[in-house]
């Protein structure tokens, strides 16, 4: 049952370049940018729209928007301009599509399927989600906590706090 609860994520193009990690969140009224997306989009101060709108986040601490930007995304063979809020913070995402880009796309995201679907006119279009958006990474240290037979390794002694 825990393969229904994950989160969608999408792989799309914005502005003619590809870029995953798009999570599709319902529970968000806006859509939101990470400012250092915006950066390697290559977007400057010409390309935003000042804002003076303060929004929730998760932990239900404040945070201020100064900024709109207007974004080409396509989405499956979808195409909307789209209005993202630029925030600064790090996410696990590099972009999160709220109810208005859903609502405006008449989109239906289903976590239980894993898929998008879009009515168009009288067609229905499915977009696949992302199944894999991050890749997993070794370092040493990580390797380092475990000894030949890959159990933990047992620490022995005292730090300063005893």
């Amino acid at each position: 049952m825990t393969q229904k609860l994950k989160p969608l994520y999408l792989k799309v193009l914005i502005e003619g370049r590809p870029l995953s990690r798009v999570l599709v969140d319902n529970g968000s009224v806006l859509n939101i940018i990470p400012i250092n997306v915006t950066r390697k989009l290559g977007k400057t101060a010409e390309d935003v729209i000042p804002s003076d709108v303060a929004i929730s986040g998760f932990t239900g601490g404040s945070v201020e928007t100064q900024r709109i930007l207007s974004l080409e995304l396509i989405v499956g063979d979808i195409t909307t301009m789209t209005a993202f809020f630029i925030v600064e913070s790090t996410a696990a995402y590099y972009l999160l599509l709220g109810r208005e880009w859903i609502h405006y796309n008449f989109c239906i995201p289903s976590t239980l399927y894993q898929m998008l679907i879009f009515w168009d006119g009288d067609e229905v279009k499915i977009v696949e989600v992302d199944n894999k958006p991050f890749i997993a990474k070794v370092y040493h240290a990580d390797a380092e906590l475990y000894n030949g037979e890959f159990v933990p390794v047992r620490f022995i002694g005292k730090d300063s706090k005893g």
